[in-house]
């Protein structure tokens, strides 16, 4: 069997200049590779950072629009109710100084402010729930425009920020096995 050897490049004076400048290039190229990577993890943590701020802006706008339509849906059966009351209650007064007068006009006043009271109290149940009536589909109509705009649900936003929390730390971990 033949023996095969095994020639090495020993350092000499020759290749000398040659073996330096290969170092050299290996470092530098080595300094900007870390470089480049400090830069991209640098981006990276500053484009994880906007898009979780912007999905945190994007949730609160999107609640702060939802609260303000419903708040909107309330002050309307709120006017109407205070409105309402408001008539019945002069109009309760007139009755009381008209009863003053003649018993024959006090019994009839007294009949039509029972059918008033009457009329009030089936008013103030049916605007209770035109009241829940509007707030859900107040609610409802909020949701599915913010649906066709594109804009995501609550839910949605809040997952989007879990990932982002999580690629961060994955990014976060993956910089400190390098470091």
């Amino acid at each position: 069997m033949a023996q095969t050897t095994k020639t090495e490049t020993q350092p000499t004076v020759e290749n000398a200049p040659v073996t330096a400048a290969i170092a050299e290039t290996v470092d530098a190229v080595t300094d900007e590779a870390r470089e480049l990577e400090s830069n991209l993890t640098a981006r990276g943590r500053n484009a994880v950072q906007e898009l979780t701020t912007t999905a945190r802006d994007l949730g609160d706008n999107v609640v702060e629009t939802g609260r303000n339509a419903y708040f909107a849906g309330l002050g309307i059966v709120a006017t109407v109710d205070e409105r309402t009351r408001g008539v019945v209650d002069d109009l309760i007064a007139r009755g009381k100084r008209y009863t003053d007068g003649d018993t024959a006009e006090a019994g009839f006043v007294q009949a039509i402010s029972g059918a008033v009271r009457d009329r009030v109290d089936e008013t103030t149940r049916q605007v209770k729930t035109a009241r829940t009536d509007l707030e859900h589909s107040v609610e409802g109509t909020v949701t599915r425009v913010l649906h066709r705009l594109g804009v995501p649900s609550r839910n949605e936003v809040e997952s989007l920020i879990n990932r982002i929390d999580r690629l961060t730390t994955k990014v976060d971990d993956l910089i400190a096995k390098r470091g």
